[in-house]
């Protein structure tokens, strides 16, 4: 990962979505949750590694309140296409699940895909999120 887009995704805020399906024996539905990334303080832990970037959804879905910090987007290592993060990995309240991220750059503004799979409930996750 080059070190201007390292600095970039640590220093910037991102908002987006949060989108996980939920899934139980009675109950199968979606859950999209507004999402803000790039908590910058002495309250926001310190990202695990340099291509980490912490953020989370917002209590009760309101996005006029700070945002959690309960996701982690690690991207890893870039693949041998360019933006491509194909070892990412996405950390849901403590858990980890293996994802593939895409990092671009369309009119000026970096956006990242990333698409998780909870592997113990067979479930996939996606994080939508645009640089602000």
């Amino acid at each position: 990962m080059s070190s201007s887009l390292n600095l970039v995704i640590r220093l910037r805020t991102k908002a987006g979505f949060f989108y996980e399906p939920v899934s139980t024996v009675f109950m199968s539905s979606v859950v999209t949750q507004a999402v803000s990334f790039g908590c910058i303080g002495p309250s926001c832990p310190a990202p695990p590694t340099s291509a980490s970037i912490i953020g989370g959804t917002f209590p009760g879905d309101d996005p006029t309140q700070t945002a959690k910090t309960n996701l982690v987007l690690d991207l890893g290592p870039q693949g041998s296409t360019n933006g491509l993060y194909p070892e990412a990995q996405l950390t849901v309240s403590g858990v980890t699940f293996p994802a593939v991220a895409i990092v671009g750059n369309p009119e000026g503004k970096f956006v990242i895909y990333a698409l998780a799979q909870d592997s113990a409930r067979g479930l996939p996750a996606v994080l939508y999120l645009y640089q602000q």
